[in-house]
């Protein structure tokens, strides 16, 4: 399986604001769930092909466990103020393995032998969040119970907004050179757009954040 891109996820400050966030680029939920011991809660919204992840804490306490705190998610999370990279991406076809270097991330939510693969160089919250979860497939084919509404479209491009000198990360690099992602420097914030094919010929532009 060649590597993909399996989501991506962006930082919101509560419930209400991924709802108000979801409904005003117009997508449909298609469920939502909390990451016991890890301290988030999220809303996401499937396409064909991939998926959308909005995130935010509900536990601050488990956020800054000696488990968690190395995703960076407390800084994540206030990256309006302290200009850290609100975003990560999750990769699929990694095979037990990523070109770079990688820490073992063992999540209570995870079953016991279960792993995510996270890239060291992700510890600094000034990086997008890169890693792949130890099971991964497209939305559209997921069954059974796993089985969710999808947002009928497939997702062709993300670009990738990077703040005025910040230089992309050895992990966002290998994302960029097997064309996961489209890098943009020089930018005033942080940002990330993704452009989706509905079918008609007509690319939709979805852009994060929302001001």
């Amino acid at each position: 399986m060649s590597l993909e891109l399996d989501h991506v996820f962006f930082f919101v400050e509560s419930q209400t604001q991924a709802e108000a966030w979801v409904s005003a680029l117009g997508l449909s939920e298609s469920y939502r769930r909390k990451h016991p011991g890890q301290g988030t809660e999220n809303i996401c919204c499937c396409f064909n092909n991939a998926y959308l992840e909005f995130l935010w804490i509900n536990d601050v306490d488990e956020v800054l466990s000696p488990q968690t705190v190395p995703l960076g998610f407390a800084a994540r999370a206030d990256w309006s103020l302290l200009g850290s990279a609100p975003m990560g991406f999750a990769l699929r076809g990694v095979d037990g393995a990523m070109p770079f270097e990688t820490w073992d991330y063992r999540p209570n939510y995870l079953p016991d032998g279960m792993a995510i693969l996270m890239a060291s160089d992700s510890a600094d919250a000034r990086q997008p969040l890169v890693f792949a979860p130890p099971m991964g497939a497209r939305p559209d084919q997921w069954e059974g119970d796993r089985a969710v509404p999808i947002n009928t479209a497939v997702l062709t491009e993300v670009e990738v907004l990077l703040p005025v000198g910040v230089e992309p990360s050895l992990s966002l690099g290998h994302m960029e050179s097997h064309g996961l992602v489209v890098l943009s420097p020089g930018q005033m914030q942080w940002g990330v757009s993704l452009t989706l094919d509905e079918g008609d010929g007509v690319p939709t532009v979805l852009s994060l954040p929302i001001w």
